[in-house]
């Protein structure tokens, strides 16, 4: 399975940095890149470890899709780890980690681990169809969240 990783460092603290990415409510909206439309239909009062996330994304025009994703780990302020349980990928694993790089600055890393849907099909297509608009869409996340807090 194809690992990605996109790294940020900011002039920020570590909690700061938490606390933009730790409340999907106010973040999902704002990191989801123009075209993909996203949309929170439902998460769980009590997010953190266990809670569900359910969002319809845009997977081509036309075509949308329901998207659950189930938060495996959280550490505040260090990291949570979601996992697609419905989505467009075979398989979903996005790691956010977020460093503390002292002096009032911090590090995002984020790392997907997927697979993508229609086995040997999804893999052939992989490098010029589903990794372009990962990475498109994580250069989106990164400036806008550089953007907005800087």
């Amino acid at each position: 399975m194809p690992t990605l990783e996109w790294t940020l460092d900011l002039p920020v603290s570590q909690q700061r940095l938490w606390e933009f990415h730790a409340d999907p409510v106010a973040a999902l909206p704002k990191l989801t890149p123009p075209g993909f439309a996203m949309k929170l239909v439902q998460i769980d009062e009590n997010y953190g470890k266990g809670a569900q996330l359910s969002m319809r994304t845009r997977v081509f025009p036309g075509i949308w899709q329901t998207w659950v994703a189930r938060i495996v780990e959280f550490e505040p302020p260090y990291t949570f780890v979601d996992i697609a349980e419905r989505s467009p990928f075979k398989s979903w694993r996005h790691e956010h980690i977020f460093e503390d790089r002292g002096s009032g600055k911090s590090r995002l890393i984020d790392r997907v681990t997927y697979e993508p849907p229609f086995g040997f099909l999804g893999r052939l297509v992989d490098p010029w169809l589903v990794r372009p608009r990962l990475e498109a869409m994580f250069a989106h996340r990164h400036q806008v969240t550089a953007a907005s807090l800087q």
